[in-house]
């Protein structure tokens, strides 16, 4: 069996990779891959959808959370009232290919920014962002991936290439790709009995559970009715 995984931005090529691997199957020629599931933690996969959700998980689950809002009032009036904006330069982008830079940086600095400005962790909102960038101390790593041998295994060594957490130099090449919907992908998979998985921490901010659930309530595939009929239960893990 073979299974799809991504997390985070693997929202964009978990599904996008799993619909081709389908898509190969039906057209023959080739080897066939057995395809069994798609599964994608906290990511980025529907956008236009997505973005509405940032505000309320800053003031309202915040407040569940933490027993007050990420963010003020006022703030949060401000990420509501930048939403009609934002998707529409998501859809420009989605539909026609225009904007999709433009859609990035309105989107992101409209919705992401007032939470960043909070300095809480945008991957854990209990905490706070205690390294600038990803929050978190990425030295080991960054130490691991940047010694001869792994340097040498990863092909970077003889091209003097050094490995770090975020490229300054990368990143940009993806500014309008952030934008971009691959939910359209799924219901192929779904209604092909190729199972999908889609799950989110309940205290990330940057790819959060709101989001989430709300795109998959609003795909259309053949049992979407059904789907969010369903109702909602706890997991339990080691009976916790």
């Amino acid at each position: 069996p073979f299974f799809v995984y991504g997390e985070s931005y693997g929202g964009h090529y978990a599904p996008a990779t799993a619909h081709r691997v389908w898509q190969g199957n039906q057209q023959g020629g080739g080897g066939h891959i057995n395809l069994q599931g798609l599964s994608v933690g906290n990511g980025l996969t529907a956008p236009q959808v997505q973005y509405k959700w940032y505000g309320h998980l800053a003031y309202d689950w915040c407040t569940v959370v933490r027993g007050k809002p990420c963010v003020s009032k006022s703030a949060f009036e401000r990420m509501q009232a930048a939403i009609p904006q934002c998707v529409s330069l998501v859809e420009q982008c989605n539909k026609h290919g225009k904007n999709c830079g433009m859609a990035n940086d309105i989107c992101n600095d409209a919705q992401l920014g007032p939470f960043e400005a909070t300095g809480l962790n945008v991957y854990d909102i209990r905490k706070p962002c205690k390294v600038p960038g990803l929050c978190y101390d990425m030295t080991s790593v960054t130490k691991f991936f940047n010694t001869p041998a792994v340097q040498e295994s990863m092909g970077g060594r003889s091209r003097g290439i050094q490995w770090s957490t975020c490229s300054g130099a990368v990143y940009p090449f993806f500014r309008s790709d952030w934008v971009h919907d691959f939910s359209h992908l799924i219901p192929d998979l779904l209604d092909a009995n190729i199972r999908v998985m889609i799950y989110a921490g309940d205290v990330d901010f940057i790819c959060n559970w709101l989001g989430n659930k709300a795109w998959t309530l609003q795909l259309p595939w053949s049992r979407q009715t059904d789907f969010n009929a369903a109702q909602d239960l706890s997991w339990w893990v080691d009976e916790e």
